[in-house]
């Protein structure tokens, strides 16, 4: 395989990832709404911990650098919680 062919590769998989954090980001927008009905505070230290755990286990399980997860993961919280707040 040519170096085109697997960078058009990786091409279609950044359009997955995008298209995959814009749902999740929609689903949280979702769960905000729900937040604010019910007089739930935004951000759930509970629910961080479960994220991390499982990601943590996740990065392990496919040989995925775990800081390198977390790192992803602690900025699409922050980015999460900032779109929740502002909805």
């Amino acid at each position: 395989m040519c170096i085109e062919e697997l960078r058009k590769k990786i091409d279609k998989i950044d359009d997955k990832i995008i298209n995959l954090l814009s749902e999740r980001l929609k689903y949280a927008i979702d769960i905000s709404k729900y937040k604010k009905q019910n007089n739930i505070k935004i951000k759930q230290e509970n629910r961080e911990k479960q994220i991390f755990d499982r990601i943590e286990k996740l990065a392990e399980q496919k040989n995925i650098s775990v800081f390198f997860v977390k790192k992803l993961y602690r900025q699409i919280i922050d980015e999460t919680v900032k779109a929740e707040e502002d909805n």
